[in-house]
């Protein structure tokens, strides 16, 4: 018998799926009825206290987690009649309150939905806003500008002035008190009990306002966006770059970000330090037409458009492309210049150099006989050589790169290029390694084993000693003009490597074509993989942020890891890592680093790290990369035996909290523990009565722990 219990993360941020756009300073992921949403145009936003986002549309609500939608509607959901969706919220004691394109309500109560009964009175406007006030009584605002106390039905018209526009949406917003504010056809008011009081601005026309987390209201309108404090104005960021754009929502996030949302023009995104920029439809958002805004507990901001949902999140990596987009050719290895010029080798696009904003192409043009540029490096004279795919070595002469005839004989694949001590060069090929000094090039192919290999990775240790890695011979050493190669004889787990990094300590650490990361300490290999929590094992690029980190580009994104982790790994004293992970979320355009070239990227003075990908150079800033310490609620969704779902019965002879139901029971030799979309190094399991053996991904895509033991599910089933 085999068992399952799905659990249900509900962890809005997703870890794969969509293609990642980058703009400004968010990474965007898009959702529409090609992903499961159930209509493209969203007009409300929730995230609930489980952690789920829901997206209110006109067919239905779209519940997600990270991974997956789970569709309310009136055909599948007891209780929901109406599936045009406009409005939602969450009220302090965790009901779910649901408006109506027809003036209709719902409520959501521990997953039961049900229809609230209205009177007449109310009319069928459409449903915009809730809010509870000062008092904690419960409001409801629609089209119209009218609002109804839940309580006792008291129904509040708006003012002359208010009311003039029919079509006008109104706004509802509550100040630092929890007093509620409408603004609707340019006036905003209070709303109270005895009616709408008018909160007098100024003269102007104001289009939309939300709360200001320093106290008050962002207001916008008459070209400008401005901050109320309840008596007088007190900032105001200038002309706003939309014109007379028409606004129709607005929010202040949690780094003090102000969103201000249009119908034409897409989001427009104000930074108190560096001004103004714009999200539209060229440059990452589905749509321009933004119809609301919400930001959940992890600080990402969610977009409903009229063209699906939108998740922007803050770019952890920073991509950077040339305007032609590198002809489509991956990047294979890059390398800093003295002067700060970042140059890029190609797969078949030559070499490209990034210097003070401006991008320069390096061709046919320019002296490169073979655009299959695969390694580039400058030496300690600062001068900038580039090995090529058959087409020999050359040198920048000015603006031309010249061949270096002296090299003529030099016609095998030039991978790996690395300068020990300053004036030698070292040079790995496809035929073996090379060493030119003093004008004259030396084969040690005559070495045999390594030396005579695919040479992909060359490093230098503390002693002076070369250390270089091959494509399926295994690792060498030349030191003291001795050679010394290192196999599956010798210890080395693989004989396929792709980087090398020899740290401070002492120990060489190595990149390996398919089993992760090997390391070199005293005279001894251990190697590191996927099975210890890496999130990839093919280990392009390994660099050190100088923050007590290891940083490693893959095929899986960047991953980084603790020193302190990997040693103790390493030494036995534990079994697994905790690996950061940077994918598509992150910022990445692509998942495919590259490797197997040297150099395969660096640490420049700034302590940003760069590595090059399938679609480009990334660069992450160290000081800034915080790991998410929100932990996800975790909801038991469904549990199946023998791929049947079964109920979970309450066991009322087993412990419960205080003020929970009786606990539930589930005793079952083998687990598989489903977490919808969780990477593999994000799962930990806690707890003395159950214990994890081991975990795998499914083709699903889900992360399956398989345990033994008891487990005890509280009665809310978290």
């Amino acid at each position: 018998m085999s068992a399952a219990v799905i659990f249900g993360l509900a962890n809005p941020s997703p870890v794969c799926g969509r293609e990642a756009s980058l703009t400004g300073e968010f990474a965007t992921e898009t959702w529409t009825t090609d992903n499961g949403m159930p209509h493209n145009t969203v007009t409300a936003l929730l995230q609930t206290r489980k952690g789920y986002i829901w997206a209110a549309t006109y067919n239905g609500i779209a519940q997600f987690d990270g991974d997956r939608f789970k569709v309310f509607d009136a055909s599948n959901t007891q209780g929901l009649n109406d599936s045009r969706i406009t409005a939602l919220y969450e009220d302090p004691a965790g009901a779910v309150w649901i408006g109506h394109d027809r003036g209709e309500v719902t409520r959501c109560v521990d997953g039961r939905f049900e229809p609230v009964v209205l009177d007449k009175l109310w009319g069928n406007a459409s449903v915009i806003a809730f809010g509870n006030d000062e008092h904690g009584d419960l409001w409801v605002l629609n089209l119209g500008g009218e609002a109804r106390r839940w309580r006792d039905s008291l129904q509040i018209k708006p003012l002359p002035q208010m009311a003039a526009e029919p079509t006008v949406r109104p706004a509802l917003a509550a100040d630092a008190q929890q007093r509620l504010y409408v603004l609707r056809n340019g006036i905003a008011a209070r709303l109270t009990p005895n009616g709408y009081q008018a909160e007098i601005f100024d003269s102007a026309y104001h289009a939309q306002l939300t709360r200001a987390r320093e106290g008050g209201f962002w207001v916008a309108g008459v070209s400008r966006v401005r901050q109320w404090d309840g008596q007088k104005w007190v900032k105001d960021f200038g002309p706003f770059p939309l014109g007379d754009s028409f606004v129709t929502t607005m929010l202040e996030t949690s780094n003090h970000r102000v969103l201000v949302g249009t119908l034409l023009s897409g989001l427009y995104v104000l930074d108190a330090a560096g001004g103004w920029f714009r999200l539209s439809r060229t440059n990452g958002l589905s749509q321009d037409w933004i119809r609301c805004l919400i930001e959940d507990r992890e600080h990402n901001v969610w977009v409903g458009t009229s063209g699906g949902l939108v998740l922007l999140r803050e770019r952890k990596v920073a991509m950077l492309s040339p305007p032609d987009n590198w002809e489509g050719r991956p990047v294979m290895g890059i390398t800093r210049a003295h002067d700060g010029a970042i140059w890029a080798a190609t797969e078949g696009a030559g070499l490209y150099r990034w210097h003070g904003g401006e991008w320069t192409h390096f061709g046919v043009g320019a002296g490169l006989s073979n655009l299959f540029v695969w390694s580039v490096m400058e030496d300690s004279q600062r001068r900038l050589w580039a090995g090529t795919w058959g087409g020999g070595l050359f040198r920048l002469d000015g603006e031309k790169l010249v061949r270096q005839f002296e090299l003529a004989e030099l016609s095998e694949p030039v991978t790996a290029l690395h300068e020990s001590p300053p004036g030698t060069l070292w040079i790995g090929t496809g035929a073996g390694l090379m060493r030119y000094a003093s004008n004259r090039l030396e084969r040690l192919a005559r070495y045999g084993d390594a030396a005579a290999g695919a040479v992909r990775a060359i490093e230098s240790g503390a002693a002076g000693e070369i250390w270089i890695g091959t494509q399926g011979s295994g690792l060498g050493r030349i030191q003291d003009g001795k050679f010394k190669s290192y196999g599956r004889a010798e210890g080395l787990t693989y004989n396929s490597i792709l980087s090398l990094h020899y740290d401070p300590e002492g120990v060489l650490w190595i990149g390996t074509l398919e089993h992760g990361v090997g390391r070199f300490k005293n005279g001894h290999f251990t190697a590191l993989t996927t099975e210890n929590g890496l999130p990839n094992n093919i280990i392009d690029h390994i660099a050190e942020d100088g923050l007590g980190n290891f940083w490693f580009n893959s095929q899986n994104g960047l991953f980084r890891v603790s020193r302190r982790e990997l040693n103790d790994c390493a030494d036995g004293k534990t079994h697994s890592l905790r690996a950061l992970l940077f994918g598509k979320a992150e910022g990445m355009t692509t998942l495919a680093g590259s490797g197997g070239f040297t150099p395969s990227g660096f640490r420049a003075p700034d302590g940003h790290l760069w590595f090059p990908t399938a679609r480009g150079l990334a660069m992450v800033n160290p000081t800034l990369v915080r790991p998410n310490r929100v932990p996800p609620p975790v909801l038991i969704e469904e549990v199946r035996v023998d791929g049947q779902p079964v109920e979970l019965q309450p066991d009322p002879t087993l412990p419960t909290g205080p003020g929970q139901a009786p606990a539930v029971g589930l005793e079952i030799y083998r687990h598989e523990f489903h977490l919808a979309g969780a990477r593999p190094d994000q799962i930990s399991a806690r707890g003395a009565r159950c214990g994890v053996d081991g975990r795998r991904r499914t083709a699903a895509g889900d992360v399956q722990l398989f345990a033994t033991g008891r487990i005890y599910l509280p009665g809310d089933r978290q």
